[in-house]
């Protein structure tokens, strides 16, 4: 099952949240301190059975008057509702064939008197999304408490609804659907299905004490939540997982250079946790003298890397002690790891936090009035910043500053190029859109002034659009902005077996798709693409007329001139209408030509990608192409990048 939904009622500093996550990706929770972040993560500790109980801690809401409810909803797999579906009896044969039975399944947690959180009831989609009792524990009038779940025979239920039968009946009342599950019947099914997600869920807290300077010589499979057990973590690795041990000194030499090769020495059956000195050889650091950020950086990157997918990970403040830099090359492991798992991060990071929102995946927690409150960010975080009391001055903490003209754009460089886009060396900035690659020369200039050894470097990749050779070499000159070879980045994922690949997983898929067909789609859409390719082509060369300068200005001024004057002075720079009218038409004519004696191939790389993407995906899927999610998906997809992006980012980060 995944996790979807997470309802809040009454819970510690929480009157009411409604938080939504999806089966995979990157979540990140921002607020101040003392907002409630830890309220928040801790609702799902209860749905986890890990939150345990505290006598004397404020479970409920201080300013409400209902007892604390967690309720979560979780999607069912296909294959396991209608494996418990048909081990009821007399099912009608439209509910069987509906695709809302047990689709949706809600776990209501409730606080027992002087005991901690429990099942209090579960509840399902039957025949519609209305969801109906499956499990329950009523308090009868003679005082009784009847356990009821559902019937293994259906037959006689009126349409849309569903039979209990009584399981079990007592005057005890701390029996919890969990401890009656040998009495559950077929509804057991859904425990061991919230079983099975408990099995894969961590949580990873805040205050980790991490490992000792040197343990007992042991192997163990998964990471204690504090850390104290990494150095056998560790040793368990190299010994059984000899790659995963391979990519984890990899990534930490990556985001933290010269540290040296990660080592596990051992020594009268002690076990210490160690980094060979890159200088000295023979020499050993211990991890703790190495400092807090290392330590901590180590123990996320091993979480990442030892727990099983598809799983439930929540970190709280990865960015401990780390420097700037070395957040962003996390971040940006974060997210390629959150691919086939759900990531939940905690943060107070600026760096973080300048990851752009969208599709629900940053999450404002604030407070007021002593009650906390949750609102997804999905516009523009200003607002969050404000809250944190951040500035986003991290620029100059790293030596490369890659310029792209979006959020999505970066999101199609994080899937091809993992290792560059993470280096701690690099800073990923959002330009703005490619008409903006002009700054390029005069941030690297500015740059140049502010670093006297010229080790910073700058690099603008705009999209090329349908910028006229001239414009082309105007930018490209001085080096610091690349223009791609062809119309835009969205060109590049126009791979018809990677898109027929990537929508035929889709649920919403609305025909039949293969790649012949996909194929087919992209050239119809170029096609029908050619006007508008004539028309920006030509809007691109009408000259961008400055009818007044700094230089006109100020002789104007000191001459005290007249208004008649100013006009004389714009009017001279304006252009003459029929000159300029007979340039639009040849400009027209021979975009004309050039549009028109196009192949399919060519006009795949020099129609707007973006457009063909919108159209193959309404065609297939009956929406647009998110350029979010789907873009990163197809880039991933496709795995290996084009060419021509690999030499240019491979000689911007040569020293």
């Amino acid at each position: 099952m995944d996790l979807r939904r997470v309802s809040i009622e009454s819970f510690r500093a929480f009157p009411h949240a409604e938080w939504d996550l999806p089966a995979t990706g990157l979540i990140l929770v921002a607020g101040a301190n003392n907002s409630g972040k830890s309220s928040l993560l801790s609702s799902l500790d209860v749905i986890a059975g890990t939150m345990g109980y505290e006598p004397g801690l404020g479970y409920r809401n201080a300013h409400a008057d209902s007892e604390p409810t967690i309720t979560a909803t979780f999607v069912m797999p296909d294959a396991r509702r209608k494996r418990i579906l048909s081990m009821l009896n007399g099912v009608p044969q439209h509910v069987q064939e509906s695709d809302w039975a047990f689709k949706e399944v809600e776990f209501i947690f409730r606080k027992a008197p002087d005991a901690g959180f429990s099942v209090a009831e579960i509840r399902a989609t039957w025949t519609t999304s209305e969801k109906i009792s499956v499990a329950r524990i009523d308090r009868e009038a003679s005082g009784e408490h009847t356990l009821r779940s559902v019937a293994p025979s259906q037959s006689g239920t009126p349409d849309g609804r569903i039979t209990l039968s009584k399981r079990w009946s007592s005057h005890q009342s701390d029996r919890t659907l969990e401890s009656l599950r040998g009495q559950l019947g077929e509804a057991n099914e859904f425990m061991r299905e919230l079983e099975s997600w408990r099995s894969r869920y961590y949580h990873f807290k805040a205050l980790r004490s991490g490992p000792p300077r040197s343990s007992s010589l042991a192997s163990e499979p998964r990471l204690d939540p504090t850390g104290s057990n990494l150095p056998a973590v560790l040793l368990n690795l190299q010994t059984n997982r000899s790659q995963a041990m391979k990519e984890l000194r990899s990534v930490i030499s990556q985001m933290v250079p010269e540290v040296g090769r990660l080592e596990t020495p051992t020594l009268n059956n002690v076990l210490e946790v160690a980094f060979s000195d890159p200088f000295s050889p023979g020499v050993r650091h211990n991890l703790k003298e190495l400092g807090t950020g290392v330590e901590q950086l180590l123990l996320t990157l091993v979480v990442g890397l030892t727990e099983e997918t598809p799983s439930t990970l929540v970190i709280e403040e990865p960015e401990t002690n780390l420097h700037p830099a070395a957040q962003r090359a996390l971040l940006g492991l974060l997210n390629s790891w959150a691919s086939d798992r759900l990531i939940v991060a905690a943060t107070h990071s600026p760096v973080m936090l300048d990851w752009a929102p969208g599709e629900k995946s940053l999450w404002h927690v604030t407070r007021s009035g002593g009650s906390s409150f949750l609102t997804a960010v999905e516009d523009d975080p200003v607002e969050l910043f404000q809250s944190l009391g951040v500035r986003i001055s991290d620029v100059l903490s790293a030596d490369r500053l890659l310029f792209v003209e979006g959020p999505s754009d970066e999101d199609i460089l994080s899937a091809w190029f993992p290792a560059v886009m993470r280096n701690p060396r690099i800073t990923v900035i959002s330009g703005g859109g490619g008409d903006n690659a002009g700054i390029a020369d005069r941030f690297s200039k500015w740059l140049t002034n502010v670093d006297r050894l010229g080790l910073r470097r700058v690099l603008y990749l705009r999209d090329r659009d349908e910028l006229p050779p001239q414009a082309v070499d105007d930018l490209t000159r001085k080096g610091s902005v690349y223009v791609l070879d062809c119309r835009e980045i969205e060109n590049y994922l126009l791979n018809a077996e990677a898109i027929s690949s990537t929508i035929s997983r889709d649920a919403q898929l609305k025909v039949e798709i293969n790649s012949a067909l996909v194929r087919e789609q992209i050239i119809h859409a170029a096609q029908s693409l050619r006007q508008s390719m004539i028309v920006n082509r030509v809007a691109r060369k009408i000259p961008t007329v400055r009818l007044m300068d700094h230089q006109t200005r100020g002789k104007l001024a000191k001459n005290a001139t007249t208004a008649e004057e100013i006009w004389e002075a714009v009017n001279a720079r304006l252009p003459e209408p029929e000159g300029l009218r007979r340039e639009i038409e040849e400009h027209w004519e021979s975009a004309t030509l050039e549009v028109s004696e196009m192949s399919s191939d060519q006009l795949i790389k020099w129609a707007p990608g973006e457009e063909i993407l919108h159209a193959v995906y309404l065609h297939f899927l009956g929406r647009r192409f998110k350029k979010r999610v789907d873009g990163k998906n197809l880039a991933l997809e496709i795995g290996e990048p084009p060419t021509e992006l690999s030499a240019v980012l491979r000689n911007f980060m040569s020293a």
